[in-house]
């Protein structure tokens, strides 16, 4: 798989080097368990990109699955937690790298997303992209405090800083 095409940087540690340790899986909608992102099978599956610019991996018969989720899995070595979502913090559905994964709970991504789009589109690009770092930070430290006062043990940062 040529990693770079699919949007991680070569530089970036490779899925793989991340083996991840499941409970029991949820089922899909389709209620066929979903396949483990520590599968060998995603390191040779097929992708296609879906009209909003995210990446999904396809293992033969098996449901598609979005390559940001498998990433943040093997990078932090555990299932996302029941109602989360993973956000790419740069706006950049095909940015995948690790910094760029930050795991909301899916309220709070609903909240984040409405902060974002009220931002002026009249300000100047840095401008506006100081507001987003600002109110991405802001939900970065929401999250992990709603995450700590659950016990889902997602501290420290989820952009890997310690």
């Amino acid at each position: 798989m040529d990693y770079a095409t699919i949007g991680i940087h070569t530089n970036a540690a490779l899925p793989s080097l991340f083996p991840v340790r499941y409970g029991e899986e949820a089922p899909t909608r389709e209620g066929e368990a979903e396949l483990p992102s520590n599968d060998p099978c995603w390191d040779q599956a097929s992708y296609v990109t879906d009209d909003a610019g995210y990446i999904h991996l396809s293992a033969k018969g098996r449901p598609r699955r979005a390559l940001h989720q498998i990433l943040w899995e093997r990078f932090h070595q555990r299932s996302i937690p029941p109602g989360a979502v993973i956000h790419h913090v740069d706006g950049n559905p095909r940015n995948n790298s690790f910094g760029n994964l930050l795991c909301l709970p899916r309220a709070m991504h609903r909240e984040l997303h409405g902060e974002l789009n009220r931002l002026d589109p009249g300000l100047s690009p840095l401008l506006l992209e100081l507001e987003r770092h600002r109110i991405t930070e802001f939900y970065r430290l929401r999250s992990e405090n709603y995450w700590n006062d659950r016990g889902a043990g997602l501290a420290p940062d989820e952009g890997g800083r310690q």
